[in-house]
């Protein structure tokens, strides 16, 4: 990727990782990442934590363009990541953090800020709010685990961690031993054991797939939600939580000629390339297709390249 970048815009790259570490911002991430872990089926500690990171993306590229480097110059190069955001690993702080166009917007819309950066979120201001609302958000579920433990609140919660949580990665065999436990003690016993089978680091005090697997509907969430339908249940959220990110994404938000096909899609559509899927095979191409323009992208078919 930066092998395609001009040198004057990898530098503003590097300005911009050099000033996460500056700022500890690499400690705050471990910190939120523990708590999401700890948390995940808390919205406001993804809310928080989602304004934590824009705001700390937002404050490195103020530092970027304070270092005297021109704000078109490094918009060019958040482009260029725009472009190949998702061959980039997202687990690590990067200049391709955040939402990618909504920063470039904002950098175009204020030239002044080579006077300094305007909106300032400190690493220890980001760690104090974290805290508290991870304090916030354990006092409010020990408040009301009392009321919860009613059967009718249970039984809500576990279903939705039937038909959302585990949808797409239950195996029939399970969902069936599940739907037949009587008691909650047997299904929390269920439930860890489901986690448990799928650590690939058994034995230590984290689990690497069940993280990922919540990170990965978080993120579906954000990018493939449309008018009120949660991105975890359309074509895209499914795919990336079942497959997680593809390789390459060709975009096509004006129709074109998609790959493999005689004939031209006068529809935006996104296929999206995997090297190898398991049990399919090798350079899987997956296409979606927006046919009603509401900017939901439906699966429409599947070719080996």
């Amino acid at each position: 990727m930066l092998g395609g970048m001009a040198p004057n815009q990898i530098e503003a790259i590097l300005l911009h990782e050099l000033a996460h570490i500056r700022r500890w911002d690499y400690a705050i991430n471990l910190m939120q990442m523990m708590v999401e872990s700890f948390l995940f089926y808390h919205p406001a500690i993804w809310w928080i934590s989602g304004v934590i990171r824009a705001e700390r993306e937002n404050c490195c590229d103020d530092l970027v363009v304070a270092s005297s480097v021109d704000v078109h110059q490094y918009a060019a190069a958040l482009t260029t990541l725009e472009e190949n955001r998702w061959a980039a690993e997202k687990a690590a702080l990067a200049a391709t953090g955040g939402n990618l166009v909504k920063r470039i917007r904002r950098l175009l819309s204020q030239p002044t800020l080579r006077e300094g950066p305007r909106t300032v979120l400190t690493p220890v201001l980001a760690a104090g709010i974290l805290a508290v609302t991870a304090a916030l958000a354990l006092t409010a579920w020990q408040t009301q685990a009392p009321a919860q433990s009613t059967n009718a609140s249970q039984a809500t919660w576990w279903q939705k961690w039937l038909d959302e949580d585990a949808v797409y990665i239950i195996e029939d065999q399970e969902r069936k031993a599940f739907l037949i436990l009587t008691s909650d003690e047997e299904r929390r016993y269920f439930v860890d054991q489901f986690w448990q089978r799928r650590d690939p680091t058994p034995g230590t005090a984290e689990n690497e797939f069940k993280n990922e697997h919540y990170r990965r509907i978080g993120y579906a969430d954000r990018f493939a939600s449309r008018s009120g339908l949660p991105g975890w249940k359309t074509d895209r959220g499914r795919i990336y939580i079942v497959l997680g990110p593809p390789d390459e994404i060709e975009s096509h938000p004006l129709g074109g000629r998609p790959a493999g096909a005689a004939s031209a899609q006068p529809f935006p559509f996104e296929d999206w390339l995997y090297r190898h899927i398991d049990g399919i095979g090798d350079n899987v191409i997956l296409e979606f297709v927006d046919r009603d323009g509401t900017g939901e992208f439906h699966l429409t078919r599947s070719f080996l390249r």
